[in-house]
């Protein structure tokens, strides 16, 4: 008997941003069952208490940069380690490239997000690449950073972005004290 996969991810029980993504994400990579198995524990063991905190917590402000980190950085790490640890170790080294960034930012839950968050919904498909490199660069990259609070608009931002990369490497590797292991 064949599987179709798409049984795993076409329900609309789950239709948060969250899910959205992550069913984006085994579109893009195309993973199979086991990997889909896999991607699924890891992500949802690393993003359910991180997500919650936030959600429950914080300035509206912070909470969206944070929600951003946490609902689409992260289980994009998880998946870009899943599909090719090279492209992975590129990614947290602060060397990806515009394609790997793409991912993210071509998203159309991503770029959903990103329209929630803009007077301007004209602008949607430029401001999410943007902010995803914005992102991307004052997390990862080696370069200094001018300000210690990154802004994405007027509704976000991301303050002390430098914290979160050990942060978010910790909790794609199952390794921080918020991972719901149970």
């Amino acid at each position: 008997m064949l599987i179709d996969k798409s049984m795993f991810f076409e329900s609309d029980s789950k239709s948060n941003w969250y899910h959205v993504f992550c069913k984006g994400l085994i579109r893009h990579f195309n993973f199979s069952i086991r990997q889909i198995n896999h991607f699924y524990l890891r992500a949802n063991s690393a993003s359910y208490n991180l997500i919650s905190k936030v959600v429950n917590g914080s300035s509206w402000s912070e909470k969206n940069g944070q929600f951003i980190l946490y609902t689409f950085f992260l289980p994009f790490m998880i998946a870009l380690g899943e599909n090719n640890i090279k492209t992975y170790q590129q990614f947290i080294n602060g060397n990806a490239s515009s394609d790997t960034l793409s991912i993210i930012a071509d998203n159309q839950e991503f770029k959903r997000f990103i329209a929630d968050m803009l007077d301007d919904k004209s602008k949607v498909n430029e401001t999410s690449m943007i902010a995803t490199k914005k992102i991307y660069d004052s997390i990862f990259s080696d370069k200094e950073l001018k300000d210690n609070t990154i802004f994405i608009s007027q509704k976000y931002y991301i303050d002390n972005p430098r914290y979160y990369k050990s942060l978010l490497i910790n909790a794609c590797n199952l390794l921080s004290p918020d991972a719901k292991l149970d």
